[in-house]
């Protein structure tokens, strides 16, 4: 019975504290993914044991981690903290200036290098 209480247990959230829904909690050698409830909190149930822990989601860069999961009973706090892609970020910050993105028109490619002498 005590066994139930065993596993993992954390929040996925940002850089500033507000957690992540809809995150994907990934155990390696476990085949079956989870996701974060509304306020980022989430819950696994797994034996004693070292597991590899991967927490993701979109518009984030993902967080892997090794958790200790003891024989005592109680599940083992494991939390991450992940930080948004540079995308995610370039996007936040125009729509908050209201700028669109800029298309540049393409370069053409110029060599640098020496002009080969030719031989006479």
């Amino acid at each position: 019975m005590e066994q139930v209480h065993r596993g993992i247990k954390g929040v996925v959230s940002d850089v500033h504290g507000r957690g992540i829904p809809d995150a994907v909690i990934s155990v390696e050698g476990v085949d079956h993914d989870l996701r974060t409830a509304s306020d980022g909190d989430y819950w696994r149930l797994l034996n004693p044991g070292e597991y590899v822990v991967t927490a993701r989601a979109e518009g984030f860069t993902s967080s892997t981690k090794n958790c200790m999961v003891g024989y005592d009973m109680g599940a083992t706090k494991c939390d991450f903290t992940l930080s948004k892609t540079n995308l995610a970020r370039i996007r936040e910050i125009m729509q908050k200036l209201g700028k669109q993105p800029v298309s540049l028109p393409a370069r053409p490619l110029r060599l640098r290098g020496r002009k080969r002498r030719q031989r006479g």
